[in-house]
């Protein structure tokens, strides 16, 4: 799919006050959660190697690799729901996108709490059928930590991830940048971009969730960030 806008942003969309609620939001529920599944993937890898930032046509088999070292938690608070979704309402008609979706998941908070915590490269979802959630029937199909295809939430089935977001909820950090891939049908000098624009507190960059990105290593501080996916029927 060519898009005119690969990604959209609002710099500075939340205030520090708001960003601050959410970032004691968001440690509550890991502190609360320390032991469950995905909130410290590194323990779970430690005899693979880092991806770290390595360009997607350096890794041949990801399954050898680990592919990121951070803590999480899940929000699912109206009020945050309320904050970040007109945004991405917003994005989606100013970018020309226009993407039909209906539903978004549970907000995740993100920590990078120490140096080389990072993201490889990876897409949130490509759109198509074979992506769209299925029904998780206990004792029967996977749990969704096993498989991502799954979901447990009736409301899901069906869909699939078309939009991502991802809000920067502080500053005072080093690395750690979001950092696009936008295949090799684009101009080159241009494939990689380090998206600067939503660097600043409280920014909201908004983009198409079949889009490749990676978050580079933290280098000095800590970051914190809240990422959510919209979800719609297949692409057709």
């Amino acid at each position: 799919m060519i898009l005119e806008n690969s990604y959209y942003y609002f710099k500075n969309a939340i205030t520090p006050e708001q960003c601050q609620s959410i970032i004691e939001l968001g440690n509550s529920k890991i502190i609360e959660d320390a032991t469950t599944f995905g909130n410290d993937e590194k323990s779970n890898n430690l005899n693979k190697p880092s991806i770290g930032d390595k360009l997607p046509s350096e890794v041949k088999d990801k399954s050898k690799y680990h592919l990121r070292d951070s803590k999480i938690s899940w929000i699912n608070e109206q009020w945050v729901s309320d904050l970040i979704m007109p945004f991405i309402e917003k994005s989606n008609i100013q970018a020309g996108w226009k993407f039909d979706f209906d539903q978004h998941e549970s907000f995740q908070f993100t920590r990078y709490d120490e140096k080389g915590a990072f993201y490889g490269w990876h897409n949130d979802g490509c759109g198509d059928w074979p992506d769209i959630y299925k029904k998780e029937i206990p004792g029967v199909t996977p749990s969704r930590t096993v498989n991502k295809k799954y979901t447990k939430n009736i409301n899901h089935v069906g869909k699939v991830r078309k939009l991502s977001a991802t809000i920067a909820l502080n500053t005072g950090y080093t690395g750690g940048d979001l950092k696009f891939d936008f295949g090799p049908h684009s101009d080159s000098k241009n494939r990689y971009r380090i998206c600067k624009e939503v660097r600043d507190i409280g920014s909201i960059c908004v983009f198409p969730s079949f889009v490749q990105h990676c978050v580079t290593p933290i280098e000095t501080g800590e970051r914190y960030s809240l990422v959510v996916w919209c979800l719609g029927r297949p692409f057709r």
